[in-house]
């Protein structure tokens, strides 16, 4: 059966409104993988003094960087070094579609948006979608988990 869960993340913004970044979709992950996604986000939204060059840089603004904090840290949690357990699908859309975007799913949908410096909660259950600012990460796993255990997923 599964524990379904998926995490998008949107790399690139483009003028035409096209969004480019990959699904994660998690055959077992469940609400853990979710929050354990948010969590490894925790140091690229942050600044940090040692990426100085001239001034402050985010890490908001290496989303390669992150998106490979992001993968690693889905593919090292509960054996996901099986291959059938984790698939990355690569999309090119509209930005509702890339927050939606979906293999298939039993849980809250994460959407990590770099271009834009946000944290997409969406429940495919009620509708509900919850945005958060970049560096609001425990806002964003709480309500999470307000999420989730709201439709008795936790």
């Amino acid at each position: 059966m599964g524990d379904r869960s998926n995490v998008n993340i949107i790399t690139e913004a483009r003028a035409d409104g096209t969004n480019v970044g990959i699904n994660v979709y998690l055959h077992w992950g469940g609400s853990i993988a979710l929050v354990e996604a948010l969590e490894a986000l925790r140091p690229y939204s942050l600044h940090d003094a040692n990426r100085q060059t001239s001034g402050q840089v985010s890490y908001q603004n290496d989303p390669v960087r992150m998106t490979t904090a992001v993968l690693h840290t889905l593919y090292r949690m509960g054996g996901y070094d099986e291959p059938l357990n984790v698939y990355v699908t690569p999309f090119s859309t509209t930005h509702n579609k890339a927050t939606t975007f979906t293999g298939d799913n039993e849980h809250t949908i994460v959407t990590i948006d770099a271009p834009r410096g946000r944290i997409v909660l969406r429940d495919d259950v009620d509708g509900s979608i919850r945005e958060f600012e970049w560096e609001n990460v425990d806002d964003a796993s709480h309500a999470l988990l307000d999420m989730e255990r709201g439709h008795g997923r936790l």
